[in-house]
């Protein structure tokens, strides 16, 4: 079995659910890095070093996506309930959240 997995998973109060995920799926093979908010990763409240660390212990070594929409686009940001600005563009989302998670992953 493979699965797909957010970080949405691993707010207040999931973990146990999010570590029962990996008890029933013995290989991830993709996993999308989002705040809560859908914005950029490390401005919000997702645990990121918990994550990287549970990442680290199944030996997740594939690609990891940033999964982050903006308001500018109106028809996805209507279907993924995005109200409001969650950061000044989608390039600024992608390069200040790889530096962050670069960051992260490279501290556990």
């Amino acid at each position: 079995l493979c699965g797909s997995i957010g970080t949405s998973k691993f707010l207040k109060g999931k973990k146990r659910k999010f570590n029962s995920f990996f008890e029933k799926f013995f290989y991830l093979y993709h996993f999308h890095a989002s705040e809560n908010n859908r914005g950029i990763p490390g401005k919000e409240h997702v645990p990121w070093k918990e994550v990287y660390k549970t990442l680290k212990e199944i030996n997740y070594s594939r690609w990891t996506t940033i999964e982050s929409f903006v308001s500018a686009i109106e028809k996805i940001a209507r279907m993924t309930a995005i109200w409001r600005n969650v950061a000044s563009s989608a390039d600024a989302i992608a390069e200040e959240g790889l530096i962050f998670l670069k960051q992260v992953e490279a501290s556990v």
